[in-house]
């Protein structure tokens, strides 16, 4: 990491940490903050208000660093400030995890969460998503570390992924509209609105799905959804856009939403899951290809391929090659990968490639009453539809 030129912007900036802090629990960003226990996300995309626990964000001028090429990391041992730096021009995907006692411009700690390695072994740590925008520099926390650390540079424990995206993250703006207003007010007036809202989005997304699959989870829910389509907590890639988390305990029943073949099955034995980006690609999977085509937004038929991610290790019940019926057991739910809390990641795609994009889809209800649901970011699902949130229990 390149050390940069003290400077007083960080401190000029240490005023802007009056921001609204519900941003992302279920909001603006599609998916819920609870849910990611020790992320800390933001898309500087121009789209959004800044976060309320960043030091300071402006445009990139080399004389700060004092050179001209500067990593995508760079950390001021004086200041002890983490920044992000996007010098190119295209926006930049950073997942960054730090094992340290990270520090917001009021010097307040920031939530960390544990994650364990593949071996089991437990780590606190603290992890920021973030896209910037070209030509962007954001101060993100300050980094609390020993003395003799800071004064010789020797222990800086900071892991990171970043890269290019070739388009701004697509922006399903009615569904995390939709979501903001449920979620943000109580008054009989906005949820009426939020409802016609989320409505019209549905209808929008059931019809350009390419299919209506049966539920992914056994037992009587209802599962949370954590994070619908086009979250931007891991949604924005064409790889993820289409997906859905429905949180889950650890062992509940995963089955097959539809007729079809196992044609890929990843069950490794590794410990690995919680939020340290090392985790990133170390999860476990099974795709079965439906016997029933899809259809592209051409009319023509495509293959449906649906993935399944996160499913505990060891677990599954089935083959490669094996047929499965829908409603069958497959396997169960975990935690395995770059996971913050147990549960199922779903995304179709038309095509086998590993690139291949995802596509819309919906859920058929068991009620024949009820029209096909796409799950929304913040409410809760059963195999039947929507559903209450569930009452808390009272603590004994």
């Amino acid at each position: 990491m390149t050390k940069k030129k003290k400077s007083s912007r960080s401190k000029n900036k240490r005023q802007q940490q009056q921001q609204q802090q519900q941003r992302g629990a279920s909001g603006e960003l599609g998916f819920v903050a609870a849910a990611a226990p020790g992320c800390h996300v933001i898309h500087d995309d121009g789209s959004a208000m800044p976060a309320p626990w960043i030091i300071g964000a402006e445009r990139f001028d080399a004389a700060v660093f004092g050179c001209e090429q500067v990593p995508e990391l760079s950390f001021d041992w004086e200041e002890r400030l983490l920044t992000f730096v996007n010098q190119t021009p295209e926006l930049l995907s950073f997942y960054v995890s730090v094992a340290h006692r990270c520090l917001d411009a009021s010097n307040q700690p920031l939530e960390c969460a544990y994650s364990c390695n593949e071996h089991g072994e437990r780590q606190l740590m603290t992890t920021f998503i973030v896209v910037l925008r070209p030509k962007r520099v954001i101060d993100v926390c300050f980094v609390e570390l020993s003395e003799q650390s800071a004064l010789d540079g020797s222990e800086l424990r900071v892991w990171s992924d970043v890269v290019p995206l070739a388009h701004a993250p697509p922006r399903i703006e009615h569904l995390l509209q939709a979501t903001t207003a449920s979620s943000s007010t109580s008054s009989s007036s906005c949820e009426s609105s939020a409802t016609v809202a989320a409505a019209a989005a549905a209808a929008d997304i059931r019809g350009r799905a390419a299919v209506q699959l049966g539920f992914p989870l056994g037992g009587a829910g209802p599962f949370l959804c954590s994070q619908g389509f086009g979250g931007r907590f891991t949604h924005f890639f064409p790889g993820t856009l289409y997906a859905i988390d429905l949180n889950c305990p650890i062992g509940t029943p995963v089955v097959a939403v539809g007729d079809g073949v196992v044609t890929q099955l990843t069950t490794n034995s590794n410990l690995a899951s919680g939020i340290d980006i090392r985790n990133l690609f170390l999860w476990n999977s099974i795709t079965i290809r439906l016997d029933a085509s899809g259809v592209d937004e051409a009319g023509a038929q495509v293959p449906v391929f649906v993935e399944y991610v996160h499913i505990e290790g060891g677990s599954a019940g089935v083959a490669v090659g094996e047929r499965v019926a829908a409603g069958q057991q497959l396997c169960r739910s975990g935690q395995a990968g770059f996971c913050p809390v147990p549960h199922l990641h779903l995304q179709v795609h038309d095509d086998s490639s590993p690139k291949a994009p995802t596509v819309p889809y919906c859920f058929a209800s068991c009620d024949p009453a009820t029209e096909p649901f796409v799950p929304i970011a913040g409410r809760w699902y059963s195999r039947r539809g929507e559903e209450p949130a569930p009452e808390k229990s009272e603590p004994s």
